[in-house]
């Protein structure tokens, strides 16, 4: 059976990183492969080209530095010398010295060529680039919130020889699960995080493994693992057989009872955008709405599905430009996405040089009171209330450069528009960035606080909301339940104890009412005109005076009502010995592990979206691609070194290519359990079992 990362290809090659390998004809005579195809052949008639050649594998193909060192039989410093010379002028510094006051003067040297040894300037520019990273390093730590425990923990993969995963040895087995195997590489390899759960959660670790492939298999609850088959299911986890339900809820109710997943959430997300997983820049903030359907009483959250309030939660998940999931956070009732943009821009800021992110919002945040309470972050939302009149009398020819996205053009024009609050006689000053869409004609208004973007890119930002983040609640939810808590436990009273006021509500339908026979008896009076008799007098009218009777008595009575209102309070708190029923508050810690699992998912599976994509001729065959690689039944061998995974190809050839193509990249990713052992990938048809 041939295999992926059979290493016998060519005698004499030598794999250099990234699918690419070499084979060294002569010294000066090489031939370049990219995934055992030859690129192109390269022959070195002087160590300009030379150097050439290597400078272009590492800055082009991201090659591995010691492994090209070793294939060519250079030293890695030399490397690495010219790697800085030619970031430092280009090619021209790739030339041989001149060395000064050596050979014959001339009274007028060429100005090409360099003078000075590479390797002293390089060694100089090293110190001097570490110092500048020591101080910046310093800086970020003084800024970053400390955590409890210790930092290696999520941040380096320590060997972990005890672990319980992955440490029986077998041979080839038929597995029905193979295909989510792939997760593992990239779970494995950019996130780290088995060693750090292991060591925090103990046996529990299982839960965390369990939750997360438990959404790539998409079953929805612990309750649909009955169906599975649990030798099989048990190897992907790296057990010899998963347990059965009584033991996975012992587990599972182990787990939240050490109620250490705030601290492991808060530090998951600062170590993922470290590692350079996600992105900082822009963020799409929106909320989603988690429904409870218990019997206790819990506050309310606006559904904006049914368009009432109903009993629930509120989750705010906050994306990156690429629909990776940045953050989130379970609020009780309706939730304050206020608090959470001022708490992330404080702690994204040192990831962006000291820059808050730009955050896209929905018309959730308006209003001058909200805006000014978040002076430090930079946002860019909807205006509400628009004056149609004035942003269509804009002339055309005021609007920029039109610009193509999503296959509509649109044009900008911005402006500052100071924002007055009526009530409290606050005021900002906002950028007003009008969008012109050419495809409806129609002109939208947003409203934005930031000093660093022009405005083309804070419009392509806004108009980006709808496709990174509220697709990504849709895509979310047609791939995962997003709704899931595994355990509810509403044993604590909320310390919100506040209940909307009956009196106050009473008192404000008297002034409504009140309002509106204002309203009608101003109506009537403007429908019955003014007459006069023959001598000119105002004609008197009995119906006229009532009328103007009833609206003085209106007038008086509105204004009680309105004193009545204004002292009775809107909410109210429920006493201990009212016979009002108290709110409970549902306990997020279950919730928080099933969704940090859900993050890594979602963030595991765009990654993999992306590498499968470089192989698919079609875009739109890209996810159901992965998809069925990711339902593949396959094999399974487990050695003292290696996990061995041989999946069945796919039918149609050009999708066994992609699915090939993707195994060879998951094993140049040379990606290891906490054990020490590595995950490799094949293709094959027939496996002697």
């Amino acid at each position: 059976m041939e295999t992926l990362f059979d290493l016998e290809i060519e005698p004499n090659m030598f794999y250099i990183g990234n699918s690419y390998a070499v084979v060294v004809l002569k010294p000066e005579k090489v031939v370049l492969y990219r995934s055992g195809v030859i690129i192109k052949q390269e022959e070195f008639r002087s160590q300009f080209d030379k150097r050439v050649f290597v400078v272009d594998l590492i800055e082009k193909y991201n090659v591995t530095k010691s492994k090209l060192a070793s294939a060519l039989k250079i030293s890695r410093v030399s490397i690495d010398t010219w790697i800085s010379a030619y970031r430092r002028g280009g090619l021209i510094e790739l030339v041989n010295s001149t060395k000064i006051g050596v050979g014959r003067k001339s009274e007028n040297p060429s100005p090409t060529r360099p003078q000075g040894n590479k390797e002293e300037i390089a060694n100089q520019e090293r110190v001097e680039r570490k110092e500048e990273e020591k101080i910046k390093q310093e800086t970020i730590e003084k800024q970053q919130i400390k955590i409890d425990f210790d930092k290696e923990e999520m941040n380096k993969e320590a060997e972990n020889k005890d672990s319980e995963f992955f440490n029986q040895q077998f041979e080839y087995q038929k597995n029905r699960y193979a295909g989510a195997f792939i997760y593992w590489a990239i779970i494995q390899k950019d996130y780290k995080i088995m060693s750090a759960i292991e060591k925090l959660f103990g046996c529990s670790s299982i839960v965390f493994f369990l939750f997360i492939f438990m959404q790539v298999k998409g079953f929805c609850s612990i309750e649909q693992l009955k169906t599975i088959y649990k030798f099989e299911f048990g190897k992907l986890l790296g057990l010899n057989k998963l347990e059965s339900l009584p033991g996975l809820w012992k587990k599972v109710h182990s787990a939240i009872n050490l109620r250490r997943s705030v601290e492991v959430k808060t530090h998951f997300f600062k170590m993922q955008i470290a590692r350079g997983i996600v992105s900082v820049w822009y963020l799409f903030i929106d909320g989603h709405f988690l429904p409870y359907t218990g019997k206790e009483k819990v506050h309310k959250n606006y559904h904006t599905q049914t368009d009432k309030m109903e009993p629930g939660q509120n989750e705010i998940f906050i994306h990156d430009i690429n629909g990776n999931i940045v953050y989130f956070d379970i609020q009780e009732g309706k939730g304050d996405m206020l608090s959470v943009i001022r708490q992330q821009s404080k702690e994204f800021s040192p990831f962006n040089n000291n820059i808050p992110p730009l955050f896209i919002v929905d018309k959730e945040i308006w209003g001058v009171e909200k805006f000014l309470s978040i002076p430090k972050a930079r946002f860019i939302t909807g205006e509400k209330n628009t004056n149609s009149k004035d942003i269509y009398s804009i002339a055309d020819k005021l609007f920029s450069i039109p610009f193509k996205l999503n296959g509509k053009i649109y044009q900008c024009y911005e402006r500052e528009k100071e924002y007055k609050d009526s009530k409290s006689g606050s005021s900002i000053l906002l950028r007003q960035i009008i969008i012109w869409n050419h495809s409806t004609d129609k002109r939208r208004v947003a409203v934005a606080q930031d000093s660093y973007e022009d405005t083309e890119t804070l419009a392509k930002a806004f108009l980006n909301r709808w496709g990174k983040s509220e697709d990504s609640f849709k895509h979310m939810g047609n791939r995962i339940k997003m709704h899931y808590n595994p355990v509810y436990n509403l044993n604590e009273p909320s310390e919100n104890q506040e209940t909307y006021n009956p009196e106050y509500f009473e008192a404000d339908n008297k002034l409504k009412a009140s309002k509106k026979r204002l309203n009608r008896i101003e109506v009537e009076l403007g429908r019955r005109k003014l007459t006069t008799n023959k001598d000119g007098s105002l004609r008197k009218s009995k119906v006229r005076d009532n009328l103007h009777k009833d609206k003085e008595q209106l007038k008086v009575q509105i204004q009680k009502e309105k004193e009545i209102l204004s002292e009775c309070p809107e909410k109210i708190k429920i006493d201990a010995n009212s016979s009002k029923k108290s709110y409970k508050l549902i306990d997020t810690e279950g919730k928080n592990i099933w969704d940090m699992c859900e993050t890594i998912f979602w963030n595991s599976r765009k990654i993999l979206i992306k590498y499968i994509a470089e192989y698919i001729p079609n875009e739109r065959d890209t996810i159901p691609v992965l998809e069925a690689i990711t339902n593949c039944m396959g094999y399974v061998k487990s050695t003292e070194v290696s996990i061995v995974v041989i999946l069945e190809p796919l039918e149609t050839p050009r999708f066994r290519h992609a699915q090939e193509q993707l195994c060879r990249k998951l094993n140049e990713l040379e990606a290891r359990y906490s054990n020490g052992k590595l995950i490799l990938f094949d293709v094959a048809e027939n496996v002697q079992v």
